[in-house]
């Protein structure tokens, strides 16, 4: 009997986070941080950074984070040297404002982007269609946090470059 207890128990130790006996590498005060920064972050990604630490973070904006269902997006997509932003139902250059809500345009895991994105000082615009989700809540998204949301391609439409000289070209 004394056996069978002691694996009842053992058994329900493991289940526990509280008897996980892996040392926290996030302070208790720094996960608080988190959790404010972060207000809509799974409870999975704040136990895994708490225990792994902020390199940790997965890629991958629906892992972390509630998205809305699948739809249809159409937009200009604004990408530089570490700025990938979307302007959902804009036709023409997408310029970011202090007026309305930024969204970070990325990928879903899998999903590559046919167009090479602007690595220098000079954006490149990109008229797109494509089936995606977006976080359903506002907070800090895409490089530095900066921007209101995140919209992810699950599935790429079409793309047209827009020349800042009008001139437009098929991607």
């Amino acid at each position: 009997m004394r056996h069978n207890s002691l694996g009842v128990l053992a058994a329900l130790c493991l289940s526990f986070t509280a008897c996980d006996t892996r040392e926290p590498v996030m302070s208790d005060a720094d996960v608080a941080l988190l959790r404010d920064t972060y207000p809509h972050m799974k409870e999975e990604c704040i136990e895994l950074m708490r225990f792994e630490g902020v390199y940790s973070y997965p890629v991958e904006v629906d892992r972390c984070f509630p998205m809305t269902e699948p739809r249809k997006f159409h937009g200009v997509w604004r990408t530089q040297f570490e700025g990938s932003i979307f302007c959902p139902n804009a036709t023409d250059l997408c310029q970011p404002t202090i007026e309305g809500p930024i969204a970070w345009l990325s990928t879903s895991a899998g999903v590559e982007l046919p167009i090479e994105p602007a690595t220098g000082r000079e954006p490149r615009y990109f008229e797109l269609v494509f089936v995606g989700r977006s976080t359903k809540e506002k907070g800090n998204y895409g490089h530095m946090g900066a921007s209101d949301y995140e919209i992810l391609v699950d599935d790429l439409i079409s793309a047209r470059e827009i020349q800042p000289s009008g001139m437009d070209r098929e991607t």
